[in-house]
């Protein structure tokens, strides 16, 4: 009975933490379009060049801070007042060493790319780093207790602020330095409300043993985090190699409407998914279970909005700033179609944090690494930004499928599962988007931004009418989650 009430009390735990996800991921991706739309007005595709390679060096130096140490703080939730002190002290000195070598590095990195207007924003990055990494023990904490709609408020809070500030620099004519100014003072913000929510536990001396632990373990999953932020950031470098940096702004513009919005899904979601299945301990077939299920709920979610996404990116992007951002079309609608797949994979990877998997997390890493700078480096060098979205399109639906499915062996049920997961919520997602289409045709003399509100509207009322119809039970339970979640959270206080 108590193994039941607990199972419950996680799943709507989980299901809560999603909830919330939900209704960010949304805010978020209004922000997020809002702000990328008044950017675009503002900034020349040379000055998101720029932007996009700086971003590019600064993803990856932040990997480098914590190395690993919220993950496997985490892993020892059941004592983890008595491993603060160690992670506390690893994460700062590698935020203190992570500064150092990118401002040291930042000369160097501009020459590569030929590119001297990054080395002011790379500075502004190592300056905030050791800030950064005053957050990552607390924020661990946060989602080890499971604070899931503290987390989501304070992350939409912090998107919200940090986008009004760059596009307020950028309407003072900052250029560049309007994505990286605010950094400090936002992390440093961060900081003292984690410390505030969760303060830190700092008694006494931190242990040599507990220290190594950390650096030992966490490495693994450190070199595992930072392929994966190579390959997130690979595209980027390998464009910037091989076109100039207007073509890398094009790109830029295109990936951050695209990916941006999904990422912020799918990343929480892992957050979610890996603080929760931690919980279940060795009882394997439960996370299984659960990690399915969880894979195929995020799907029917994602998938509808990527390809909505895909089918009013072109009537949108004319709409609002005619010819200056049409070679970003085509780019946004691959790269579009190819990301519902990205974001299940993060599932697997939550899954394999969980377990303590490192060894199998860093070599998945590794082949999925290998495979994306040999596919998208020859796209590079054959089309440049078109190459290189079609490179990221046939990397995510090829590869991370296979890495989905190798995490969670489907055995006689392949088939089954790739279309409950893959294949269903996409053929949904293509019926709908496709009416909307025809029915968009009736306005095809009204302008563009009708176009896509007819689009938009048709193909959300096709898909949800299809859903409830085809996987009636995946609708229900999504409704029905939902209405807990909405009456566990307004019913009246006691007293």
């Amino acid at each position: 009975m108590a193994e039941q009430t607990q199972a419950k009390s996680l799943r709507y735990a989980a299901a809560e933490g999603m909830a919330f996800l939900a209704v960010q991921s949304v805010a978020s991706r209004v922000v997020l379009f809002g702000a990328q739309v008044v950017l675009g007005f503002l900034l020349t595709p040379s000055e998101f060049g720029v932007v996009g390679l700086a971003l590019l060096v600064t993803t990856v130096a932040w990997t480098f801070i914590g190395f690993g140490v919220d993950t496997v703080l985490q892993q020892r939730s059941s004592k983890l007042v008595l491993w603060e002190k160690a992670a506390f002290a690893v994460s700062m000195g590698q935020g203190i060493l992570a500064a150092l070598a990118l401002a040291l590095a930042a000369p160097l990195i501009a020459r590569a790319f030929g590119e001297p207007d990054i080395v002011g924003p790379l500075m502004l990055v190592a300056v905030s780093m050791p800030i950064i990494a005053l957050s990552v023990v607390p924020g661990a904490k946060i989602y080890a207790g499971l604070n899931f709609r503290w987390a989501a408020g304070y992350a939409l809070l912090e998107l919200l602020s940090n986008q009004i500030l760059i596009v307020v620099l950028a309407l003072l004519h900052t250029g560049v330095y309007a994505f990286f100014i605010p950094m400090p003072a936002i992390f440093g913000l961060r900081a003292i409300f984690y410390l505030r929510k969760t303060p830190l536990a700092l008694r006494g001396r931190a242990k040599l043993k507990q220290v190594w632990y950390f650096l030992r373990q966490g490495g693994r999953v450190f070199l595992s985090k930072l392929i994966l932020s190579l390959i997130d950031q690979g595209d980027y470098l390998l464009l910037g190699l091989f076109a100039t940096a207007q073509a890398v702004g094009y790109y830029y513009f295109a990936f951050r409407l695209a990916a941006m919005p999904v990422r912020v899904v799918a990343g929480n979601l892992q957050s979610i998914l890996f603080s929760t299945l931690t919980r279940f301990g060795t009882e394997k077939s439960r996370m299984i279970e659960a990690a399915l299920k969880s894979a195929e709920a995020l799907s029917y979610i994602v998938t509808p909005l990527c390809f909505f996404q895909a089918a009013v990116a072109d009537p949108i992007l004319r709409s609002l700033f005619g010819d200056k951002w049409l070679p970003s079309i085509l780019l946004l609608q691959i790269l579009s179609l190819g990301l519902p797949a990205e974001a299940i994979a993060s599932v697997a990877r939550a899954h394999l944090t969980a377990v303590g998997a490192f060894d199998t997390f860093l070599k998945f890493s590794s082949v999925s690494g290998i495979c994306f700078f040999i596919v998208v480096g020859v796209g590079a060098h054959q089309a440049q930004a078109t190459g290189v979205a079609i490179g990221v399109f046939a990397y995510y639906v090829v590869l991370q499928p296979i890495l989905f499915f190798r995490v969670f062996p489907p055995g006689r049920r392949w088939l089954q599962h790739a279309s409950r997961i893959f294949l269903g919520p996409a053929a949904l997602s293509v019926v709908s988007v496709s009416v909307g289409l025809v029915a968009s045709l009736a306005f095809s003399s009204d302008g563009p931004l009708l176009r896509a509100i007819v689009i938009l509207s048709v193909s959300s009322v096709i898909y949800l009418g299809l859903l409830q119809l085809i996987q009636k039970q995946i609708f229900d339970e999504l409704w029905n989650l939902g209405r807990e979640i909405v009456r566990r959270n307004t019913r009246p206080a006691p007293g």
